[in-house]
């Protein structure tokens, strides 16, 4: 793999893994497991890095991914959360990923496991900016930020 293609990987995923939603589902998920929670708890940096190092091998070896940069041209900015890396797509019952990553209030990155181009270019109106955006704040855990606040206030609304 190309060093520009893994680096760009390493800032997807690495955002993904590292934060507190995600640590607190993996320890939660071991709540059978007292002792291996107490191990998680501790070394959540290194097993966050090994987890996300390993997401970039799979996608690498695989193959079978693509890049979209969106690009936003409605009048309602993305916004971003304290877990800035979502999967649109996850569902309980679907193994299915497709990653979500806001970089400015007018572009974000999509990491997509479907046929098609490589990489691309979108555009995407209101419609798909809004439903990005409710996504982002619902697996935010604490916190979300916007460019303005009253796109706060229309998103909670």
């Amino acid at each position: 793999m190309a060093p520009d293609r893994l680096k760009l990987k390493t800032l997807n995923d690495n955002p993904y893994f590292r934060t507190r939603g995600m640590k607190d589902g993996v320890v939660a998920s071991m709540a059978d497991r007292p002792e291996m929670q107490a191990i998680a708890q501790k070394a959540w940096p290194f097993f966050n890095l090994v987890v996300a190092m390993k997401m970039v091998e799979n996608m690498v070896i695989k193959k079978d991914y693509r890049f979209v940069l969106l690009h936003n041209v409605s009048n309602v900015p993305f916004i971003t959360g304290d877990q800035p890396v979502i999967n649109t797509l996850w569902d309980e019952n679907q193994d299915k990923i497709e990653v979500f990553y806001p970089l400015s209030p007018i572009s974000a990155l999509m990491v997509c496991f479907n046929p098609g181009e490589r990489y691309s270019e979108e555009n995407v109106d209101e419609t798909s900016v809004n439903a990005k955006n409710t996504s982002i704040a619902k697996e935010a855990c604490l916190h979300i930020f916007a460019n303005g606040e009253q796109v706060l206030k229309d998103l909670l609304n």
